[in-house]
């Protein structure tokens, strides 16, 4: 019962805490009889959202002549997703943060900032800092 009840409000948080969603996706799936990697992987969730506190999305007004604001991460992976074996590449995310401005920009009918796009993955900054590799 008590794991139901967790998930319950972990499930009304992803609404401001999107980078949650998939694996409270996930471990919902298995509310009607969780086990103890279930019960420990729901405190992990619950150990990132403490310690992220300060990330979301705010839903606020916004003054009239205010710019959107996009801002991407990036987590490059070399191939650590164990089911389909597929990497996380930063091109993915911009060209997901590109498409995502123009809907943006579609739905409100306002300018946008240009994206920003921040990455966690130090040979992805180096190769972004070094112009020699770049054609």
């Amino acid at each position: 019962m008590q794991y139901r009840s967790i998930i319950s409000g972990l499930r009304y948080l992803t609404h401001t805490r999107p980078d949650i969603e998939f694996v409270v996706s996930y471990l919902s799936r298995f509310m009607e009889n969780p086990c103890e990697d279930h019960t420990a992987a729901v405190k992990r969730v619950l150990r990132y959202v403490a310690e992220t506190i300060g990330h979301g999305i705010v839903y606020s007004k916004r003054s009239k002549g205010r710019r959107l604001e996009l801002i991407g991460f990036s987590d490059s992976n070399m191939a650590r997703d164990v089911d389909g074996r597929k990497s996380t590449t930063v091109a993915t995310t911009c060209c997901q943060g590109i498409w995502l401005g123009w809907l943006l920009q579609e739905l409100t009918g306002e300018k946008l900032y240009t994206p920003v796009l921040k990455v966690d993955n130090k040979s992805t900054i180096a190769l972004a800092k070094n112009p020699v590799l770049h054609d």
